[in-house]
């Protein structure tokens, strides 16, 4: 410039600064057309994921911009704040993550400046301190300094919760707001917001109305930040398969909190190697071997994976219960665990006679699953449950609603959807209706191998069996929609068995194993006191041969003597029991018994049946009684097996005998005579027997053990006729 005029050199000058002022202002226009437009590519791209992503490129050509000079006003290493902040407004999601592709800087935004920006124009400060959220109310002075701040809300910090909920029966989807211990339903669009100020607010007057944009900013806030959509809770009220499209099993959580239910859970998240699932399978055969009583029980189990869609599907019409009979230390117990408890719900826990008494909600919480209930050693139900029991064995579930005092509330409804399983050495319901829903199996009709080695080094096992057959239940699934069968209630026992047998032989195949399945099942349903009657039986065999005496050349026993008792000769066969310990008895409705003392149990062999104590009959069904009898000083404990039921014609009119002869007691003794009315009614409400059935029986009972003074009248005999032995 030194050959240049002084005038020449300010006109370059003033040029100069002319082209600097353009190229400022030109990056003023740039950068306020970035900021303008970036509010407005905030406001029409989606935020996606609770992520939005300034996409340089996509940005530029969008709104006519010059890529190349957005790159010379934004540098590697620039300060991108001003543009994140104005998309951060734009979007008022408090919380989105917000990343650039295309252009590389810093971004100077903290919670702090956040929350400040939330309350900023307003009464109220917002802060977050080690997960604690605080609401303040700010107090100035007349020069508009902050002099205090009152605390007006205080909570941990929130946690939203998208949950997919199956209640047994459909899909729910729930939104919940979890804040303290509070819950705000974010579906009720009425009243969410309101919800969520008596979760935050202490108790108390306190006027949140005039600071309700506030208060709504940051809800939003709260709403935005830990509303996770990518990740949605599965829960359910009961795990298990309910149909094609209800898989309630792995991903899903359980609502119930019990031990069994966390046990189950933990089973599907079991890992297992392909080696190990087989190596459990050649256990499990050598296990079974070829004893049928196991394999039923392992087929019934697998079938009931499926119970719940075959009745809903209406593929069967009725899925029965499983009674196993059998006295104790056969097994029962370990080969129900190993086969269906271990293998099915990952526990060896069984329910009893405790978990039926109190309250139903007692059994409702434990239908965390639609597999069957196993009770052990169980007598009898109460009355209260054989109705339920009953619709469920030829439907899917039973459903009871318990009445609401508080008429401002809504009943109780509880779903009882699992079937059951028994254990026991004696079972006693006379309900046909609802014996008609067992499959009974007694292990007395079956040789059973003692497989307790095998057996032991099984248990720990199973439960990787069974996260196998959940993970590939619907293969499974599809295997049994292939079987052809009848669904009508007379083949339901052979269906649900036959089912089973698929299952096992399918998994078994999977692993190129071959499974050979039961091929004797024995039915009791007729019959449902298996065990009683073979120890019956087995006694009366025993007592005939120990009576025996001949006479004249003829042999002659016990029976004779009853069939006659006036046969001064036929008392040979007594006096020859009783030097044995085992005496004839006879009750009130003229029923004759074996009376077997200790001393008697001797002398008798049980063979496989093995009874070695008198106390082991009452276990069967049979009743103890401390009994006197001639020629012996002292009251002997003894068992009465009954020989004859001669009352009557039908099996039960015994049972209903002794009914009527107690109901008579009660009655007598409030009067001197008790009216037919007052019997009858009472059996029926206690015991639902027909008022026809107990005057035919009360009839039969006249001149032997009742009288009537008169007409519709009934008392004891005054002296009624002594047993004659006595």
């Amino acid at each position: 410039m030194g050959n240049l005029s002084e005038i020449q050199k300010k006109e370059i000058v003033i040029q100069a600064k002319q082209e600097l002022e353009e190229r400022r202002v030109k990056r003023i226009e740039l950068l306020e057309k970035v900021w303008q437009f970036s509010e407005k590519y905030a406001a029409e791209k989606q935020v996606e994921n609770n992520i939005f992503v300034f996409d340089l490129d996509e940005f530029s050509q969008k709104y006519e911009l010059d890529n190349d000079e957005i790159l010379e006003l934004y540098p590697e290493g620039s300060d991108l704040t001003t543009i994140y902040d104005k998309i951060y407004r734009t979007l008022k999601i408090p919380g989105v993550k917000v990343e650039f592709k295309g252009l590389s800087g810093r971004v100077e935004i903290s919670e702090k400046s956040i929350f400040r920006e939330l309350c900023k124009d307003g009464n109220l400060v917002f802060s977050d301190i080690k997960n604690l959220h605080a609401i303040n109310y700010k107090i100035e002075d007349e020069a508009g300094f902050v002099k205090d701040l009152k605390p007006i809300a205080a909570y941990t910090r929130p946690k939203i919760e998208n949950v997919t909920y199956f209640n047994g029966r459909e899909f729910e989807t729930q939104k919940k707001l979890l804040i303290k211990d509070k819950e705000v339903d974010l579906t009720d669009e009425i009243n969410y917001f309101d919800d969520f100020i008596g979760a935050v607010k202490p108790s108390g007057n306190f006027n949140y109305i005039k600071y309700l944009e506030e208060y709504s900013e940051i809800f939003d806030y709260i709403l935005k930040r830990y509303d996770d959509k990518n990740k949605v809770i599965k829960r359910t009220i009961a795990f298990g398969y309910y149909g094609t499209d209800k898989i309630i099993l792995n991903g899903w959580e359980s609502q119930r909190e019990s031990l069994r239910a966390k046990d189950f859970k933990k089973m599907l998240s079991m890992k297992y190697k392909k080696e190990e699932i087989r190596s459990i399978l050649e256990l499990l055969k050598n296990y079974l071997g070829k004893e049928d009583f196991t394999k039923i029980i392992f087929e019934y189990s697998l079938a009931s994976l499926f119970r719940y869609d075959l009745l809903n599907t209406k593929k069967l019409d009725k899925f029965s219960y499983l009674l196993i009979i059998g006295k104790q230390g056969i097994g029962k117990t370990a080969r129900m665990n190993i086969v269906f408890n271990r293998l099915l719900l990952n526990t060896t826990n069984t329910y009893s006679n405790d978990d039926l008494k109190g309250s139903i909600s007692k059994i409702a919480k434990e239908q965390y699953v639609n597999l069957p209930m196993w009770f052990d050693e169980l007598k009898e139900f109460p009355e209260r449950l054989v109705d339920m029991l009953k619709q469920m064995g030829t439907g899917k579930e039973a459903v009871i609603t318990r009445g609401n005092k508080d008429m401002e509330k809504d009943d109780y409804t509880f779903l009882l959807r699992r079937p059951f399983i028994m254990s026991t050495n004696h079972f006693k319901e006379f309900d046909p209706a609802l014996v008609d829903r067992f499959i009974v199996l007694s292990a007395y009709d079956y040789e059973l191998i003692n497989n307790e080695e095998i057996g032991n080094e099984l248990l720990d096992e199973m439960p990787k069996l069974g996260a196998y057959i959940y993970r590939n239940i619907e293969k499974i699934k599809e295997h049994v929609n292939t079987l052809n069968f009848d669904p009508s209630r007379e083949n339901a026992n052979d269906n649900v068995i036959m089912i089973g047998r698929e299952i096992a032989k399918f998994i078994f195949k999977e692993f190129e194993l071959e499974y050979e399945p039961s091929k004797k099942v024995v039915y009791g349903n007729n019959n449902i006191y298996t065990s009683k009657d073979m120890i019956k039986k087995t006694i009366i065999k025993e007592v005939l041969k120990l009576s025996e005496w001949v006479e004249a050349g003829v042999k002659h026993n016990i029976l004779d003597y009853i069939a006659e008792p006036e046969g001064a000769d036929y008392i040979l066969g007594v006096k020859q029991l009783e030097k044995y310990g085992i005496y004839i008895k006879k009750d009130r409705l003229e029923n004759h018994y074996v009376a077997i003392t200790a001393k008697g149990l001797n002398f008798i062999e049980m063979n496989e049946i093995k009874v070695k104590t008198l106390a082991e009959f009452g276990a069967h069904g049979f009743e103890l009684k401390t009994t006197r009898f001639s020629g012996i000083n002292k009251p002997q404990k003894a068992v009465w097996i009954p020989i004859t039921e001669e009352f009557s014609e039908h099996p039960d009119d015994q049972r209903i005998g002794e009914l009527i002869v107690d109901t008579l007691k009660e009655c007598l003794e409030e009067k001197d005579a008790a009216h037919e009315s007052d019997i009858t009614l009472r059996l029926e409400l206690t015991h639902g027997i027909p008022a026809e059935k107990s005057i035919e029986l009360l009839e039969n009972m006249v001149g032997n053990i009742v009288v009537k003074p008169k007409e519709y009248m009934y008392k004891f005999i005054e002296n009624p006729i002594q047993e004659k032995l006595e």
